[in-house]
């Protein structure tokens, strides 16, 4: 079913009549159609295109966020709309980057002892040294200003 069919369009109508209803019943200003607009109407809709939020946002069910495993052996993780890793290496490997990553994305990173994160020109470590990934410990970065840093 193309994007534009079925319930997404049905949700699409309902939000543009919503506006029209606001603007008819006297709202003038952005705000009062975003309040009008932000009262939850119990149906579903997909959205496509990337959304900004401008206030804080409660989910009524939050956003899947599956542990990826990664490959032994693989010293280059590419994090591309993913947050969460294991690694399962049996001898030291040390991850050198991750690519692909957003400003301001945050990757949770599950050790086993093995694995160690580079501190290098694309990863900042708080001890300006290599971390091991202690067994069974989440490890955290973020990535700000064209780095990955380190959070504690």
């Amino acid at each position: 079913m193309p994007l534009n069919e079925g319930r997404f369009t049905t949700a699409l109508r309902s939000a543009d009549q919503r506006i029209s209803d606001s603007l008819e019943d006297g709202f003038s200003e952005r705000k009062d159609v975003r309040d009008e607009l932000s009262k939850s109407t119990g149906k579903l809709i997909r959205i496509a295109d990337p959304v900004r939020f401008e206030n804080v946002v409660q989910f009524a069910e939050l956003p899947e966020q599956p542990l990826e495993e990664v490959e032994t052996g693989v010293t280059v993780v590419d994090v591309l709309n993913r947050t969460r890793f294991h690694f399962s290496n049996l001898a030291k490997t040390v991850i050198t980057n991750f690519v692909n990553g957003q400003e301001g994305q945050e990757i949770i990173l599950l050790g086993e002892g093995f694995t160690e994160i580079a501190n290098n020109t694309n990863i900042v470590n708080h001890s300006a040294s290599d971390v091991k990934l202690t067994n069974g410990a989440a490890h955290k970065w973020c990535y700000m200003l064209g780095k990955w840093r380190q959070v504690l």
